[in-house]
């Protein structure tokens, strides 16, 4: 208000503070990190953190843009509580063994001009799933040992490899039993180790090859 005398007159003075674009978007963490499963089927979505700008009007949160990748897409929304909001759409389904993480950069930005932006580090951790068979070194494995070893002694040694990670890479080995053929009989196989080694009494005569 001011006030002139003499006489006295009381007059009423408003001012409007207008708003300038001086101030970025920003989110309030650094990096986003989250974990999909590898069997995750495209189309499935996932919210993604909100920025915030202290602007108002055409200078705030306007749109939301993401990095070039091959496996993700981003649908932005308008409307509800906070105005302008993103989620992360599968486009191509993910493969933990080729990638297993995946870095994305997610960028707001505001209305104003010149435009302001800020940024959001993006972590997609990719979960293994059971997806890969075990798989030896070698199609055959060949030795030779002579009859009468003593029992103990080490045949071979198998290697096998699973490109799963965590319990689905775990690996047993086992001998199978085909007909009347039980190698069981003759030979120990440690189910961790891969280790072939005597059990039995190996006779030339009575058996030259076993399989």
């Amino acid at each position: 208000q001011a006030v002139l005398g003499n006489p006295v007159s009381v007059h009423r003075i408003e001012v409007s503070v207008l708003d300038i674009n001086d101030n970025s978007p920003s989110f309030i963490e650094k990096t986003f990190s989250f974990n999909i499963s590898e069997s995750a089927l495209a189309g499935e979505r996932y919210l993604l953190p909100v920025a915030v700008d202290a602007d108002i009007g055409s200078n705030s949160i306007k749109s939301y843009k993401l990095s070039q990748n091959e496996h993700f897409s981003l649908e932005v929304q308008s409307g509800g509580d906070h105005g302008v909001s993103a989620e992360l759409v599968l486009q191509k389904p993910l493969d933990r063994e080729k990638k297993s993480v995946i870095t994305l950069i997610l960028t707001a930005v505001d209305g104003g001009k010149p435009l302001r932006s800020g940024t959001l580090n993006i972590k997609v951790n990719v979960i293994d799933v059971n997806d890969n068979i075990p798989t030896f070194s070698k199609s055959l494995y060949k030795t030779r040992i002579n009859e009468n070893t003593e029992r103990g002694t080490l045949v071979i040694k198998l290697n096998a490899t699973d490109l799963d990670e965590g319990m689905n890479s775990k690996l047993l080995y086992s001998f199978i039993k085909r007909g009347n053929i039980d190698p069981s009989g003759i030979f120990h196989l440690n189910s961790e180790t891969g280790e072939i080694t005597v059990k039995g009494t190996l006779d030339y005569e009575d058996t030259p090859a076993y399989e």
